[in-house]
């Protein structure tokens, strides 16, 4: 299956280099390139793309407020020192997917492959860099279930809704509904959010 991609940087070196590791990938194009921020709405209209790529270094400020315009969360970011940024728009549920700047072409295609089929990505060196030990005290307070914490286990396997309901025994809306909650009690917006948190807290043993 080809996979569209709506590439945007502020540094045209930056934006080229990216634009020759997905165009070298098998199934994977680039339908734009932009250098503006504010152009991604209409851009994103236009070609409706899989997937939008951004690099984010220098548009911290603005982003979240352009991205939230656009009807997906299919968006993958590139970050070079930012991972208080990477960390906020996770945890608001505002991106699917996060890797440095300088991760191989073969990673860059991964992560583009897993958020275009509605998965999530999030770099191991990035993922050290984020979490922080949390004290085991703080763990009491959200007072998770047994069966939201198994949700949480599978959800942090990445599992999808269809699967948790098989494995639960109950429907997808059933699923929703939980993993509403769990946000809630975890105080964050998506599942990669949770996942994260879950991991960084210690809530669910392997």
């Amino acid at each position: 299956m080809q996979i569209s991609v709506l590439l945007a940087g502020s540094c045209p070196l930056k934006n080229q280099g990216i634009y020759f590791n997905i165009e070298t990938a098998n199934n994977l194009t680039v339908v734009e390139t932009t250098q503006e921020l504010d152009q991604l709405p209409d851009l994103y209209t236009l070609h409706q793309p899989d997937l939008l790529l951004v690099i984010l270094d220098g548009w911290e400020e603005q982003f979240t407020s352009v991205v939230q315009q656009l009807p997906t969360t299919n968006i993958v970011v590139l970050s070079s020192q930012n991972r208080q940024s990477c960390h906020t728009l996770i945890h608001n549920g505002v991106i699917n997917g996060c890797l440095p700047e300088t991760a191989s072409s073969e990673l860059l295609s991964q992560a583009i492959y897993a958020v275009a089929n509605g998965n999530v990505w999030f770099s191991q060196s990035l993922f050290k860099q984020i979490l922080h030990p949390v004290p085991p005290s703080r763990k009491a307070q959200y007072s998770l279930t047994t069966q939201e914490l198994t949700m949480l286990r599978l959800i942090m396997q990445d599992k999808t809704n269809q699967y948790i309901g098989q494995a639960m025994d109950v429907g997808e809306r059933t699923v929703c509904d939980r993993l509403s909650t769990i946000y809630e009690k975890l105080g964050v917006a998506s599942r990669l959010a949770a996942a994260l948190k879950a991991e960084r807290l210690g809530l669910v043993d392997e």
